[in-house]
């Protein structure tokens, strides 16, 4: 019974978890802050970015840092945006996190 117990509450916390998908810009409509995604299967989501949008950028050497809503508005806001992928968690019409690839070239 306890082994039981036991898989039934480790399937409740893992059904409750969610991963980041892979995703190709469609387009970022500026004022209203949503992005239009899709995913590797074809499957069209929007998201709209708020202040609580948690934002990791990956940068050219591979290392990881945080980065900030305005500077991911920003690079939406480019004519060459469309194509582009990023990394990004979606939950009933918002994006709660969201990571991008780049920034400046390490020293050689």
């Amino acid at each position: 019974m306890r082994k039981l117990l036991l898989s039934v509450v480790c399937l409740l916390l893992m059904s409750g978890l969610v991963l980041a998908t892979e995703y190709t810009i469609l387009a970022y409509d500026k004022e209203k802050k949503v992005i239009a995604l899709k995913d590797k299967g074809g499957n069209e989501v929007a998201g709209r970015l708020t202040e609580k949008t948690k934002v990791t950028r990956i940068k050219k050497d591979g290392s990881k840092a945080e980065g900030d809503v305005t500077r991911v508005e920003k690079m939406l806001s480019g004519e060459d945006v469309a194509g582009k992928k990023i990394e990004a968690t979606v939950e009933k019409g918002e994006i709660t996190e969201i990571t991008t690839k780049g920034g400046k070239k390490p020293a050689p």
